[in-house]
C-alpha cells in the first residue's frame, strides 16, 4: 500500500504533557477567575505567577483549544493587562511581545501577579460566557499558561455569587474558597467549569458516577427521559469497550436559541443545542447522537489517539491524517450503539444511513479529496468554509462514517463474522487507549491487520487515502440489504419529477442569490456563480420566496432563461434541466440473501428488518 511522509516535523518547545502527568503536587500557577457582575460582558482574570530564576516568564494564550482544529485566537479579547501591586491595584502594564504571548518582569520581591479583563459573552461549546445568572469556562479561551510550567500542577479560585453552584472534573481543594486543581495545564484546559442557575442530575451508568449539568430553559423536554437516555448511551459505551477509564464524568448542556454542536473532554464533554430540539422526535434523534458521539470520544479522541495530538502545541496548528477515524469512526460507531441501545430501531438506524449516503453523493468534492487530505486541511478546509468548498472536499466527519461502514461489511464479509470494526476499535483500546501510546500516522492499516487478520491496504489505498467512489451497493448486499431510491409520488403537473439545477439559495432582505453552484451540474455548465442575485425565468419576473415553487414547475430536459444580476450587472444565462439525484434513499431487505448475510445483519444491528428465514419454524 502507499506510505506517506512524516507530516511537519520540526520541534517546537511550547508543548505540554499528556492529561495526567504532572512533574509534581505542588501548586506553581494559581489563576483567579473574577465575576465582574450582571451588567458586565467581561471577566476579570487574575495570576500568581511562580518563581523564576531567569528574571522573566511569559504568559501565553492557546491560539486553539482540543477537539476543535481552527485557530481562534482568543488573545484578542484581553484588555488591560498589568502588574499588580499588594492592595490590588495596577502598577504597571505589561509588555506584550507577540500575538498571544505577554512578557512578566520579576523583581527581587515576590513573584509578581498579573490581571487583566477579557471580553465574555459567547455561549459556545469551547468559549466564555458570563451574564448575569451563569458563567462558563473553557480554560483555553481565558487562562494563559506560564511558558515552561505546562506540565506542573495548578490552581483556580472563582470569585463568583455565593449563591452560585459550581459543576466541573476539577479536583475541589476548598468548597467554601471555590479552589479547584488541576494536574497539569492541559487538565486544567481539558475540564470545563460551570457556574450559576445550574439543574444537575445524577445516574450510574455500570456503577460509576455521572451527571447531566443543565443551563437554559428548554421547549418541551422531558427531563426524566432525557437522563434515562443520557445513562443508557453510556452504558452501552461502557458495555461495548468491556471496561471504563472513568471514576465520574458530567455531560454539560447549555440550551440557547442557536445551537453549536459539542466538544470532548477526558471526563466530560459540552454541548450547546437549540432549546426546542427535545421536539419532535427527528431533532431528539440529533440531539442523542450528539451526546453518543461526544461521550465516545472519552475512548476514542482522548485516550485512542493520533500521537500528533498529544503533548499539545497550542500555539499552532497541530496536523495528522487520521481525523476521519478520530470523528468519522466515532460518528458511525455511537450512531450504531444508538441502535444495539434501543434507542433507535433497526429502520430509524437505516434511515439515518441512508440520508448520509444521499448527502454524500450530492459532494462533489468527494472525487477530489482524500480523507487523508481532508484530515490534513481541517484548519483551512471543515472550519472555513467556502462557496467552493463543497465541491473542492468533503466532510471527513461524513465520508469517515462511511468509510467506516464500508470497511465494518468487509471485515465481516471476509472473517465470515468473526471479526468487525467492533474488533479494530476494542484492539485499538487496549493497545494504546490504555497505555496512552499515540497511534502513529501510517499505523492505522497494520492495526486493522493485526486485529483481524486482513490486510485491507488496497482499501486504504483506494478510498482513505484516495478518492476512488464508494460502492455502497456492496456493504448494503453483504448485510442482505438493498440500497435503493425512495418511490416518488408522480403528480399530474411534473409526471417526470421537476427539473434539476445543482445550486443553493439564500434569501436576504426580499434578495435571492445563489449560495453554491456544484460541479457537473447544469447551473456550473450554464455558467451560473455564487452571488448571482436571481430574478426571473423566462422573461417572467420570480419574487423572494417564490423560486423553489418556480423550479418544481420545471422538468427535466427543459431550456430556461434566467435573468439575474451579477456585481450590479443584468445576465441572461440559458440552462437545460436534468434529472435530479433522489431526494431519498431507503434500504430494502435483499430477496434472497445467503445465511452469512443474514447472520451479519442481525449482528451487525443487534435487531432485524428481515423476514422470517424460509426455514426457520416461525416462518
Amino acid at each position: 500500500m502507499k506510505r506517506r511522509g512524516p507530516i511537519d516535523p520540526e520541534p517546537n518547545a511550547n508543548v505540554a504533557g499528556p492529561i495526567g502527568s504532572s512533574g509534581g503536587t505542588t501548586v506553581t500557577v494559581r489563576y483567579e477567575l473574577l465575576y465582574l457582575g450582571p451588567s458586565s460582558t467581561r471577566v476579570g482574570v487574575r495570576v500568581h505567577l511562580p518563581p523564576e530564576p531567569k528574571g522573566s516568564a511569559d504568559l501565553v494564550f492557546p491560539s486553539w483549544v482540543p477537539g476543535s482544529y481552527v485557530i481562534r485566537d482568543p488573545a484578542r479579547y484581553v484588555l488591560r493587562a498589568a502588574l499588580e501591586g499588594p492592595d490590588g491595584r495596577p502598577i504597571a502594564p505589561v509588555e506584550r511581545v507577540g500575538k498571544a504571548r505577554w512578557r512578566v518582569p520579576y523583581t527581587s520581591g515576590p513573584p509578581p501577579v498579573v490581571r487583566w479583563e477579557l471580553f465574555g459573552f459567547e455561549l459556545s461549546k469551547l468559549g466564555l460566557d458570563a451574564d448575569p445568572d451563569h458563567l462558563f469556562l473553557n480554560a483555553g479561551f481565558a487562562l494563559p499558561y506560564v511558558d515552561g510550567h505546562q506540565n506542573e500542577p495548578c490552581e483556580l479560585r472563582l470569585d463568583i455569587p455565593a449563591q452560585w453552584r459550581v459543576v466541573t472534573e476539577l479536583e475541589e481543594i476548598d468548597r467554601e474558597q471555590r479552589r479547584y486543581r488541576a494536574r497539569t495545564y492541559d487538565e486544567l484546559v481539558d475540564s470545563p467549569v460551570d457556574c450559576g442557575s445550574i439543574r444537575e442530575s445524577n445516574f450510574r451508568p455500570a456503577g460509576i458516577p455521572h451527571r447531566l449539568s443543565l443551563c437554559g430553559e428548554p421547549a418541551d423536554m422531558d427531563l426524566p427521559r432525557t437522563v434515562r437516555d443520557l445513562e443508557q448511551i453510556a452504558a452501552t459505551t461502557i458495555a461495548y469497550f468491556g471496561t471504563s477509564p472513568l471514576s465520574h464524568y458530567t455531560f454539560f448542556l447549555h440550551l440557547a436559541d442557536t445551537g453549536d454542536g459539542g466538544l470532548e473532554h477526558a471526563t466530560s464533554n459540552s454541548c450547546v443545542v437549540r432549546r426546542d430540539i427535545f421536539r419532535p422526535a427527528q431533532k431528539y434523534r440529533r440531539f442523542l447522537h450528539l451526546a453518543a458521539h461526544e461521550y465516545f470520544h472519552l475512548y476514542n479522541v482522548k485516550r485512542i489517539r493520533p500521537a500528533a495530538l498529544g503533548p499539545f502545541d497550542y500555539t499552532r496548528e497541530v496536523y495528522t491524517r487520521l481525523l476521519w477515524w478520530m470523528e468519522g469512526a466515532t460518528d458511525y460507531v455511537s450512531h450504531l450503539l444508538l441502535r444495539r441501545s434501543g434507542l433507535l430501531s433497526p429502520r430509524q438506524y437505516l434511515e439515518d444511513l441512508a440520508e448520509m449516503i444521499r448527502g454524500y453523493r450530492e459532494t462533489p468534492g468527494r472525487l477530489v479529496t482524500s480523507l487523508e487530505e481532508a484530515s490534513l486541511s481541517a484548519w483551512v478546509g471543515f472550519y472555513r468554509p467556502s462557496d467552493e468548498s463543497v465541491n473542492q472536499t468533503v466532510s471527513y466527519y461524513l465520508k469517515g462514517a462511511l468509510v467506516s461502514w464500508a470497511m465494518d461489511m468487509e471485515i465481516r464479509t471476509a472473517t465470515h463474522n468473526s471479526a468487525s470494526l467492533d474488533t479494530v476499535m476494542r484492539f485499538l483500546w487496549r493497545e494504546y487507549g490504555e497505555s496512552g501510546r499515540g497511534i502513529g500516522e501510517n499505523e492505522l492499516p497494520r492495526v486493522v491487520e493485526r486485529a483481524t487478520g486482513l490486510d485491507l491496504g488496497d482499501f486504504f489505498d483506494r478510498y482513505v487515502a484516495g478518492v476512488d467512489e464508494l460502492d455502497f451497493d456492496r456493504p448494503a448486499q453483504s448485510a442482505a440489504l438493498n440500497l435503493i431510491p425512495a418511490p416518488r409520488e408522480p403528480s399530474e403537473e411534473d409526471p417526470g419529477g421537476p427539473g434539476y439545477l445543482g445550486i443553493d439559495m439564500g434569501t436576504s432582505e426580499g434578495v435571492t442569490r445563489i449560495t453554491t453552484v456544484r460541479d457537473g451540474t447544469p447551473a456550473r455548465n450554464g455558467g451560473l456563480r455564487p452571488g448571482d442575485e436571481l430574478v426571473g425565468i423566462d422573461g417572467r419576473r420570480i419574487y423572494a420566496g417564490q423560486w423553489n415553487d418556480a423550479f418544481e414547475r420545471l422538468s427535466p430536459g427543459q431550456a430556461i432563461e434566467l435573468l439575474l444580476f451579477r456585481r450590479g450587472r443584468e445576465r441572461r444565462c440559458r440552462v437545460t434541466l436534468a434529472t435530479p439525484p433522489p431526494k431519498k434513499l431507503q434500504f430494502r431487505p435483499a430477496a434472497t440473501p445467503s445465511d452469512l448475510e443474514r447472520t451479519i445483519h442481525s449482528s451487525w444491528l443487534n435487531g432485524s428488518i428481515l423476514p422470517a428465514h424460509p426455514s426457520s419454524p416461525s416462518s
